[in-house]
């Protein structure tokens, strides 16, 4: 048994150097499919392995996400702006990083931002995201950020509520009508 244990534990650490060695060259910044996703990986594993060269790695490949942050990404948590400030505050709640309240502000702006595309073209799945992702910095944010933080909570729930609530007792969808 414990041959086989040392074995899981050298493919864990072999398969955590590649995904290290490679992290920089995925092209997508994203939380599920992207760098931030990675970066979460590899800061608990160098947490947990004690791992110096680990931390470091990571810590240039976060670097690099943060220069890769394009406000015209979209919107959802896979690989959107939600899942990217999502993924930042996690590892910030963490402490594996250390930053200011106000790098999320440009990113709350952009969510905020709305146009006549958007608005044809949002669905329930991203707007629930935006809210988690604002729910959650507001949760936990300092109270100076936090009469902000409501104004901006207030502004999505109130374009949310419009575009799926007509009316109280039904929620809209593009294509269907469900009664609550």
């Amino acid at each position: 048994m414990r041959n086989s244990n040392k074995t899981v534990s050298e493919c864990l650490y072999v398969l955590i150097q590649q995904i290290a060695k490679i992290s920089a060259l995925v092209p997508e910044t994203g939380l599920l499919t992207g760098k931030i996703g990675i970066a979460i990986l590899l800061y608990h594993y160098a947490r947990y392995r004690n791992d110096m060269k680990i931390k470091e790695c990571v810590e240039n490949l976060m670097n690099i996400a943060v220069h890769e942050i394009s406000l015209e990404a979209g919107k959802d948590f896979e690989s959107g702006l939600c899942g990217i400030a999502w993924g930042i505050d996690y590892l910030m709640k963490q402490g594996f990083v250390e930053a200011d309240e106000d790098i999320f502000d440009e990113i709350d702006i952009a969510l905020l931002q709305e146009n006549i595309e958007e608005l044809n073209t949002c669905d329930l799945e991203t707007e629930s995201e935006t809210l988690l992702y604002l729910w959650n910095r507001l949760k936990f944010s300092e109270p100076s950020a936090k009469k902000s933080g409501k104004k901006i909570l207030h502004t999505t729930w109130k374009r949310f509520k419009t575009l799926f609530f007509q009316d109280t007792r039904v929620i809209h969808f593009p294509c269907f009508n469900v009664e609550v």
